[in-house]
């Protein structure tokens, strides 16, 4: 592959960040998925490492605080795949 110019950079890494940020995107969303479908064990061993019971409002408060992060990084990583459309797309291309 020839190195990134300001006529080829586009082409030559553009295909290479798509990939990254996919796969930050399935990683997170798989994250989240996995986190809701396992969340009676982890409330399990959640009030076993603070010392609550499980009528809580730290354990009942948990899934939503866990959840966020993976909400934002999934947003970030549709923001950051859409972005490319403006910045690296080719130079004849006319669409705005």
């Amino acid at each position: 592959m020839p190195p990134p110019t300001a006529d080829n950079g586009p082409l030559s890494w553009g295909r290479a960040l798509f990939r990254y940020e996919t796969a930050w995107m399935v990683f997170l969303l798989l994250a989240f998925i996995l986190s809701n479908g396992f969340w009676p064990r982890i409330s399990i061993w959640l009030t076993t490492v603070v010392g609550v019971p499980t009528t809580s409002l730290v354990i009942s408060q948990a899934m939503p605080f866990l959840s966020t992060p993976f909400w934002g990084g999934l947003g970030g990583t549709i923001g950051a795949t859409l972005e490319p459309w403006y910045h690296i797309r080719a130079p004849h291309s006319t669409a705005v």
